[in-house]
């Protein structure tokens, strides 16, 4: 499933003509995962882009967000949950920034819904062929 939500959000910033992003990372192993496939498919797609890392219990992104600032980059990719997610944005949001952002599925998970309004993410794929299938006739059948 990841790969297909990945290939959405590489497909989206192609469609928006995006040259170039920073990705904000965040260590843990469901991040990574997403992190490996996103920049697999940005690398395919020829999407320049810079990243950077940090620990889950980071609390002050204000020199990470000044250096991504120096990359002139058309998205950010916030690659993180919250709260580390909601901490990295109100910091971004705090400065005035309005680079555009986006990430896969851990938008939908932030308590502060408030800190990403008019931006777009990535939520779940809606299943295999299969599963539509099964789904279409449990829902004839009703």
């Amino acid at each position: 499933m990841l790969n297909i939500s990945a290939r959405k959000l590489v497909d989206v910033l192609k469609e928006k003509e995006v040259k170039k992003v920073v990705t904000f990372n965040m260590n843990h192993v469901g991040c990574e995962e997403v992190r490996k496939e996103t920049n697999k498919l940005l690398q395919q797609e020829g999407i320049e882009f810079v990243e950077y890392s940090f620990n889950p219990d980071n609390k002050d992104f204000s020199i990470m967000v000044a250096s991504a600032l120096e990359h002139d980059a058309n998205y950010w990719i916030l690659n993180a949950a919250p709260p580390a997610l909601d901490i990295l944005r109100r910091e971004m949001l705090r400065k005035e920034i309005t680079i555009p952002v986006t990430n896969i599925q851990t938008m939908g998970m932030s308590n502060h819904m408030d800190l990403f309004e008019d931006e777009y993410f990535i939520g779940a794929p809606d299943g295999n062929d299969y599963f539509r299938e099964q789904m279409a006739k449990i829902t004839k059948s009703k």
